[in-house]
């Protein structure tokens, strides 16, 4: 009985990995991705335009977006890196986080409740 719980057990632990799959090679697979998972999900098919995709953008930071990059820049950085196919800004990882200027002491910029000191 004991060899069997421990078997179980070991197939439990195994599973997950096998829950993942490998990041898409390439801009063309990761928008048919996308697009299955969209029109899957919520019924939109050809959400993203392969012709209309900033392969560049893809490459650097992994992102579907449209466009180049625009907005602010700091350093090498600019605020945004294109757009989403809905024409909203899509934000830059890199791009250094804005100084909190907040309101209320002890509330951080998320909102949360900090201990005071």
């Amino acid at each position: 009985m004991k060899r069997i719980i421990i078997a179980f057990l070991i197939i439990l632990l195994l599973l997950p990995f096998h829950a993942f799959t490998a990041a898409p090679s390439s801009v063309e697979e990761a928008v048919r991705l996308a697009n299955e998972e969209i029109e899957s999900q919520y019924g939109m098919p050809d959400y993203y335009d392969i012709s209309k995709v900033n392969k560049a953008m893809w490459e650097k930071y992994g992102a579907l977006v449209y466009g180049s990059p625009h907005g602010d820049k700091k350093g090498n950085d600019q605020r945004y890196i294109g757009y989403t196919p809905d024409g909203v800004p899509f934000g830059s990882p890199t791009f250094p986080r804005d100084a909190w200027t907040g309101g209320t002491r002890g509330v951080s910029p998320h909102g949360l409740v900090e201990a005071f000191q």
